[in-house]
């Protein structure tokens, strides 16, 4: 049986990793928008991202028929969830924060998320099993300052 602890552990880190900054709309990336806008946009993608994110984690855990990996297998689940779900999401995070512009006056601080998205994908893709369990510092580094920030649906 899969340990719940692990899912939990997985889903959480996922989750917040692919949520901690997310925006939508348009834009070409050279647009400069309001922090209100900007942090309404990232909040709003967050939560359909972590819908994606969440769906797509449920159907991974399903495909193992309830029954946790071990060994060798679990070393490749956790590169699968990598490989399919996380580093899918976090790049399709940071293409979207780049088209719709940075907010006036935050250049710098979404500069920097995105740099540690960036980082925390190369991470993850290293270490899977820090990966699922959350404990990518550059994700977690990202959650901080998404949070300083003002973004608060993430």
């Amino acid at each position: 049986m899969v340990n719940r602890g692990v899912i939990a552990s997985v889903a959480v880190g996922l989750v917040i990793g692919v949520l901690v900054v997310g925006c939508g709309g348009g834009g070409d990336g050279t647009a400069s928008i309001s922090k209100a806008e900007f942090v309404k946009r990232a909040n709003g993608v967050c939560a359909r991202i972590g819908k994606q994110v969440t769906t797509q984690f449920a159907a991974f855990v399903a495909s193992y028929g309830g029954k946790e990996p071990k060994g060798a297998a679990l070393k490749a689940a956790q590169k699968k969830i990598v490989e399919t779900i996380l580093t899918p999401n976090k790049r399709s995070e940071i293409e979207q924060l780049r088209k719709i512009g940075m907010p006036t006056g935050g250049e710098a601080q979404i500069n920097a998320i995105v740099d540690g998205l960036e980082r925390g994908i190369e991470e993850a893709e290293a270490q899977p099993t820090l990966a699922v369990t959350g404990k990518v510092k550059s994700f977690a580094d990202v959650e901080r300052q998404a949070k300083e920030y003002g973004l608060t649906g993430c």
